[in-house]
């Protein structure tokens, strides 16, 4: 799901396969930053709680804006950075999602 997160925001996403599993981190255009949005519970969280009883009134969304999503430049020249957001596909931990990882 991370890849269509990616692709949704416009960033490169770059498969780093590894004996424990695969990695898949983002790059983009260190002046072109994306702000990507997240809702906790997710919209279909909501849907699936709906019938259940849940209070689903204090959903909030939290942005994680252009200077947050950079790790900071990876390239000599400072063109390209990466995402702090990446995902992780391991034996133990499939489909783990990473965000916010520090600098």
């Amino acid at each position: 799901m991370v890849s269509a997160l990616f692709d949704k925001a416009g960033i490169q996403s770059v498969l780093q396969p590894s004996e424990s599993g695969d990695t898949l981190v983002g790059y983009f255009p260190c002046g072109k930053a994306p702000t990507i949005g997240f809702s906790f519970p997710s919209s279909s969280n909501i849907s699936a709680a709906a019938g259940s009883g849940l209070d689903i009134s204090n959903s909030k969304v939290f942005n994680i804006l252009g200077d947050a999503m950079s790790m900071g430049p990876v390239d000599a020249q400072g063109k390209n950075c990466s995402s702090v957001i990446s995902g992780f596909d391991f034996a133990a931990l499939p489909g783990l999602w990473v965000v916010g990882q520090g600098k």
